[in-house]
């Protein structure tokens, strides 16, 4: 029970994990329903946390998955190499809705 209530303070419990890369450096993409986040599992840093609100496109193709997001005033692009692009889209459209 301890194990249970201590992982639940963790910022990444009850995320969906997976290994790819950001700029040829190995990452987690996590995806909860209310976040996604990318994270520097060595370094123990999250480098990225979006509100699906924050999300303007996401487009995947089997090499990799690219999220769009910002406002109307700027937009920006974070390109994850991955060979699961189309598997994480679906898992990112299930939790978008």
């Amino acid at each position: 029970r301890q194990f249970f209530l201590a992982a639940a303070q963790s910022p990444l419990f009850g995320h969906v994990m997976y290994n790819v890369r950001l700029d040829n450096n190995p990452v987690k993409l996590c995806l909860s329903r209310e976040t996604i986040k990318i994270v520097d599992m060595n370094a123990r840093k999250i480098l990225f946390s979006w509100a699906y609100s924050e999300i303007a496109q996401v487009v995947s193709s089997p090499s990799n998955i690219k999220f769009n997001y910002g406002n109307l005033m700027r937009q920006d692009e974070c390109v994850l190499v991955t060979y699961l692009g189309l598997q994480i889209k679906a898992v990112y459209e299930r939790f978008a809705r």
